[in-house]
């Protein structure tokens, strides 16, 4: 009778945990109502372009051109420039870091400042060089090549996950194919997590998942042990 009561007591409590981690998990197998590249793959220019994470700023001070050079917005929003430190730079326009930029160094460093900022690479802009359709995503864990990956189209058909992890030069041997996670940026709810079983991809027993700029692929390691 004891014993039966502790089973059950246990199955309970295992019940339980697994209820309340189902409940917090991040993972959601749902579309986004407003997906983070709704807005358009391709990003306005002129007076009202503002940066994002993963372009890079290009600068240039015609009164010190030792400040002059390209600089990648970083995901934590700004650039890092010598002399100047860290400099806020998501959403913001052209001339709103030229002011910024200007207004320090006048204040520091130079009597008057002739500042010019620009864009040399769009993060995310839906074409490249060649005019191919392209998407630009983040890789990091069991692949060769980490860090911000532009993977081009072929033949203009979508890209996808598959595609980029071949593109970064394949997984490691300790690769978790199976728990491949894609984090993808929404306008109105935050991110969210799109799993995906690499392996079963790769024998044509599942769709792959097609890639949008922005998008945060994650190949993971085997467990190996307790």
């Amino acid at each position: 009778m004891l014993i039966s009561h502790f089973i059950r007591s246990l199955f309970l409590c295992t019940t339980l945990c697994m209820t309340g981690c189902t409940g917090s998990s991040p993972v959601t197998k749902g579309t986004a109502d407003r997906p983070w590249t709704q807005e358009g793959n391709s990003r306005q220019v002129g007076p009202g372009f503002t940066f994002r994470p993963g372009d890079t700023l290009e600068l240039y001070v015609l009164e010190d051109s030792t400040l002059d050079g390209k600089y990648p917005v970083r995901q934590t929003g700004d650039v890092i420039i010598s002399r100047l430190g860290r400099v806020g730079a998501v959403g913001k326009t052209t001339r709103e870091i030229e002011s910024d930029i200007k207004g320090r160094l006048q204040k520091t460093q130079l009597k008057e400042a002739t500042v010019i900022v620009d864009t040399s690479m769009v993060f995310g802009d839906g074409m490249d060089a060649s005019g191919r359709g392209k998407v630009a995503v983040y890789m990091y864990g069991q692949v060769a090549k980490q860090g911000l990956q532009e993977i081009p189209s072929v033949r203009g058909r979508s890209v996808t996950c598959l595609d980029a992890i071949v593109h970064a030069g394949g997984v490691g041997p300790f690769a978790n194919k199976k728990k491949v996670t894609i984090v993808r940026k929404t306008i109105d709810q935050g991110n969210y997590t799109l799993p995906l079983d690499l392996k079963a991809v790769e024998e044509g027993r599942a769709r792959d998942e097609e890639l949008q700029s922005g998008d945060i692929i994650n190949v993971p390691a085997k467990i190996f042990g307790f």
